[in-house]
């Protein structure tokens, strides 16, 4: 009613931000970053709303990841990064990549984890962190067909990742190791024969 008075713009801009952290709490994160977007535009200068933006989407995807709701995770990051220029939220990015990728390890679904590795490589193809993701999951997957007795797809998943990421660290380690423990069931097999 006195858009002249600085306390009660106060205590509106307070009351936006304290309804939008209540519809976070309810599980309401849409709702709650809306709300937060509107306070945005009412009151730039206010960073607060600008903060808990940026807590709630990262509130939100990890409650979606924690549910396995990868591919809506996916899109709420993505729809962030479309609204909001802050670097919190690109490696928030590479956190559901990661937690997506873990999870399609251990239900040992290794297409699924290749076709989000092509994802990110497409997405994010001159981003170290997407790299050093892609090589991580490699290592993951080509562990997981070795498990499955699927050898030669693991070492040859070893190769390809050695070959795109030359410089990995992780990835050439693990894929020395690979090619350790085949020599030795190459031996153990030769010897039983």
């Amino acid at each position: 009613l006195d858009p002249g008075s600085r306390s009660a713009r106060k205590n509106l801009l307070g009351a936006i931000n304290n309804w939008a952290l209540e519809l976070a709490d309810a599980g309401r994160f849409a709702e709650a970053i809306s709300l937060l977007e509107q306070g945005q535009s009412l009151a730039p200068e206010h960073a607060t709303f600008a903060t808990n933006v940026v807590a709630l989407y990262q509130r939100w995807v990890d409650e979606l990841c924690r549910t396995q709701q990868f591919s809506a995770a996916d899109a709420a990051v993505t729809r962030a990064l479309q609204q909001h220029r802050d670097p919190r939220l690109a490696t928030e990015q590479f956190v559901v990549y990661r937690r997506w990728g873990s999870h399609l390890v251990g239900a040992r679904q290794v297409d699924q984890v290749l076709e989000l590795c092509t994802t990110m490589r497409m997405r994010h193809p001159d981003d170290a962190r997407a790299a050093n993701a892609e090589a991580d999951l490699l290592v993951a997957a080509a562990w997981t067909l070795l498990q499955q007795q699927r050898t030669a797809e693991a070492l040859r998943l070893f190769d390809d990742g050695s070959r795109r990421f030359p410089h990995n660290a992780h990835l050439k380690e693990e894929r020395a190791r690979a090619y350790e423990l085949y020599r030795t069931w190459q031996t153990g097999a030769g010897q039983g024969a």
